[in-house]
């Protein structure tokens, strides 16, 4: 079973956002505005709703979605409050829409998110028309598919240590990146099948949909 939480930052392109009949769809507040886009019903609405139109979410709610309101002061944003309940439903994985357009710091916090899924061993993407965002953990390797893929590593962590690629231009056997020294940058896959794995720390892997790299 897969996960797709729609956020309520911007969307620019819908047509990139794929939901099959048997995912879980979780609205985020106002991403109630990208499942009208899409057309579909999420089977639940979660946050605190000062963004989510109120007449859709009465017609949400009278389609058999559930709702959970929270207060407007908490200590979770509500994207977290989103993925702790798809974590709860231990999908194979979760995948992330919304999450990178408008406010920066809403897009670091967002990449932030991924390491409670991911150490819970949930494979979670951050997704949008020109990235797809990812982390490789000790106990959860990073993959990238398909030939001429552009990719970068960044640590998400002070050190990220025994990082070890299979499949691209420019292998690395153990390596080490800390912060302030991003030469994990533009990467290139060589193969159907790019590896990402490490031993501590954790490790963002950020594709780039790019014309160069195909």
């Amino acid at each position: 079973m897969r996960c797709v939480i729609l956020a309520s930052g911007p969307v620019e392109n819908y047509e990139g956002i794929h939901i099959d009949e048997g995912d879980t769809v979780i609205a985020v507040d106002g991403g109630i505005r990208h499942a009208k886009m899409l057309g579909v019903v999420p089977g639940i609405v979660i946050g605190d709703m000062d963004s989510a139109d109120p007449g859709l979410l009465s017609q949400l709610k009278g389609l058999g979605c559930r709702v959970f309101t929270y207060p407007r002061e908490k200590d979770e944003v509500d994207t977290e409050l989103a993925l702790d309940y798809a974590i709860s439903l231990r999908p194979e994985e979760i995948i992330l829409y919304g999450a990178t357009g408008g406010r920066i710091d809403h897009m670091l916090a967002g990449m932030q998110l991924l390491v409670k899924p991911t150490a819970s061993g949930i494979r979670t993407y951050i997704k949008d028309h020109n990235h797809s965002i990812t982390l490789a953990a000790p106990q959860l390797p990073a993959v990238i598919e398909g030939r001429g893929r552009l990719f970068s590593l960044l640590p998400l962590t002070t050190s990220v240590t025994g990082i070890t690629t299979r499949g691209a231009r420019w292998e690395l056997t153990g390596a080490e990146f800390v912060m302030g020294k991003p030469y994990g940058i533009s990467n290139l896959s060589l193969s159907d099948l790019v590896t990402v794995s490490i031993t501590g720390g954790m490790l963002l892997v950020i594709e780039v949909y790019s014309e160069e790299a195909g």
